[in-house]
């Protein structure tokens, strides 16, 4: 169960029922979205409970309680775990780039199940590693806490960097999927690393794009290497997992990244180019 899931589990364990409006705004997703987790649910509780509708409404229906128990505890010893202070930073991290503006404290606190004297130190503990991003936290009293970023590029890599290590952010890419990128990568790359990390970049654009954000800016001082020609070709492959038809040339160059700054046979007159551009500023500084 990824932690969207447990998300579900829990609003429907505490609750009798509740209408696809409320889920919809508590676990911030579409509606289509919201049916691929309930899907994703039931066939992980399998014959332990079900969750039906009824009069446009959710509920759990359960089958077994005392199993419906230990599901639970099992789930929260192997995979959240918060007791791990790097998993739960993730987690603040998670919930606040999926909330896009304030968060109570007090609904951290319910949602990590620890003190909210753990959430601020994990909260200090967080704007001191995004300060390399650029990017900080901004608490109000009575609003809660916020996260704050001078280039949206930057919160991609965030999720990139502290995040997918613990949470999964989407869909599993079926196994065709994956061989189809592999094949593509290959031919510039041979690195599985590369191909691991131009789906995890897909992962994350998608997840974005589902809760509402955009990447319109690149990191200072990117610059491609690689041809037009390969950037066109790869674009066009990955474009087919998007959930969203339209992307912007930042998120293209995101997309590109992993295989961008490994690929060795990078088109020679964009380098000279770069060089030259390097020569011209060592110039104007020294």
């Amino acid at each position: 169960m990824n932690v969207l899931n447990y998300q579900l589990f829990k609003i429907l364990t505490t609750n009798d029922s509740i209408t696809v409006d409320r889920l919809v705004s508590e676990l911030q997703v579409s509606k289509k979205t919201l049916q691929k987790y309930i899907t994703s649910l039931n066939e992980e509780l399998g014959e332990i409970a079900e969750i039906q509708e009824k009069n446009q409404k959710y509920y759990l229906k359960v089958e077994d309680y005392a199993r419906l128990a230990k599901f639970q505890t099992h789930y929260l010893k192997t995979t959240l775990d918060f007791n791990n202070p790097l998993k739960r930073q993730a987690y603040i991290l998670l919930m606040l780039i999926k909330s896009k503006g304030y968060m109570l404290l007090d609904d951290l606190s319910e949602y990590l199940m620890v003190s909210k004297g753990t959430i601020n130190r994990d909260i200090k503990e967080i704007k001191l590693l995004l300060k390399d991003y650029d990017t900080t936290i901004r608490s109000v009293s009575n609003n809660g806490v916020m996260l704050e970023s001078k280039a949206d590029c930057q919160i991609a890599f965030i999720l990139r960097n502290f995040v997918c290590d613990y949470y999964d952010l989407g869909e599993k890419l079926a196994i065709e999927e994956k061989q189809e990128i592999t094949k593509l990568v290959r031919k510039y790359d041979k690195s599985k690393t590369v191909r691991n990390l131009i789906i995890r970049h897909l992962k994350i654009l998608n997840f974005l794009h589902e809760h509402g954000r955009k990447i319109s800016t690149t990191p200072d001082c990117y610059y491609e290497l690689t041809s037009s020609e390969v950037n066109d070709e790869i674009i066009s492959i990955l474009k087919k997992y998007l959930h969203s038809e339209e992307i912007t040339e930042a998120e293209k160059s995101f997309l590109l990244i992993p295989l961008n700054i490994n690929y060795s046979n990078k088109n020679t007159e964009r380098i000279n180019k770069r060089l030259m551009w390097i020569d011209e500023l060592f110039a104007e500084i020294f």
